[in-house]
């Protein structure tokens, strides 16, 4: 069900869509509008205004049908992307998590060091681990050397 000249894949470019001069979508009115690309869930309109993302479900039932809307397509895609959603923010939790984690060891040494790697190993409580090495003082052995 793709447009013409396309693939055929979820995700739609525009160019090909020919300009809308009003497109009724959730109680607002869009002019001069074209439709750029469309998920299963979503189209995103450009349009005299700007541009837009509204959801298939607010477009009349002739753009519905033309992108091939189908509720619970929609449903178990925004679903899927929730979910990828949650993972991303996870592991950035994670990450920064490690990162605090190493910070907090070295708290009050007073000593410059670097964070080399976050490992994937999971200890603590499901925090990940980090790995840290001292700087090397080259500032102060190039300016004090020592006998």
């Amino acid at each position: 069900m793709g447009l013409p000249g396309s693939s055929g894949s979820l995700s739609r470019r525009a160019g090909i869509e020919p300009v809308i001069g009003v497109l009724p979508a959730g109680g607002q009115f869009y002019t001069n509008a074209r439709i750029t690309s469309v998920t299963p869930a979503h189209a995103v309109v450009s349009f005299d205004g700007g541009i837009v993302q509204l959801a298939l479900s607010n477009l009349p039932a002739s753009c519905q049908k033309k992108y091939g809307y189908d509720p619970d397509k929609a449903a178990k895609y925004l679903a899927e992307e929730k979910q990828k959603l949650q993972e991303r923010r996870a592991a950035l939790m994670a990450r920064q998590a490690a990162y605090n984690q190493g910070v907090a060891l070295l708290a009050g040494t007073n000593r410059p060091v670097q964070i080399v790697s976050i490992l994937d190993e999971v200890s603590n409580g499901g925090i990940p681990r980090c790995a840290v090495s001292d700087v090397p003082d080259t500032f102060s052995s190039k300016i004090f050397p020592t006998r």
